[in-house]
């Protein structure tokens, strides 16, 4: 079930490590499951659904030769970020029923480790940046609502 409740959201994930890999795997089971739930979402990470960690699972992919598909990300970080800021309209679902528009960085260089705790640096573009953002607010206690207009 999803969140709502602004203190639980409003709370810092803590991160995982190595000797976590069994709850790794549960919590992104947890994640995978509740997305089902919600189609047109591209974004989740686990304090939505209670669970104060630094995991979270993104729909990536726009813009690339890739296809787009779902990524577990686990400790994420913005290690840089572009000048230029784009304004886009965002939604949450621990927000129902609100869109507002957010401004942020183009583009992101963000380290995470996967499923397995490898190591990853990747730079991300446009939706795929906003999205990795917007999740990485979510483990650090920031909210849409906080940022939006």
């Amino acid at each position: 079930m999803i969140v709502t409740d602004t203190s639980t959201l409003k709370q810092k994930s803590q991160p995982l490590y190595v000797g976590d890999l069994k709850k790794i795997r549960k919590v992104s089971e947890q994640l995978f499951q509740e997305i089902k739930n919600h189609p047109n979402a591209v974004g989740l990470s686990a304090i939505q659904i209670g669970i104060p960690l630094r995991i979270a699972i993104v729909y990536l992919g726009s813009g690339t030769q890739n296809p787009r598909r779902w990524t577990v990300i686990v400790n994420p970080s913005v290690e840089s970020q572009s000048d230029e800021v784009q304004e886009a309209e965002e939604g949450c679902l621990s927000i129902p029923n609100t869109v507002l528009l957010v401004s942020r960085p183009w583009s992101v260089r963000v380290g995470y480790r996967d499923l397995k705790y490898k190591f990853y640096k990747e730079k991300f573009y446009g939706i795929d940046a906003r999205v990795i953002q917007h999740e990485i607010d979510h483990m650090d206690g920031i909210l849409m609502t906080d940022r939006g207009k």
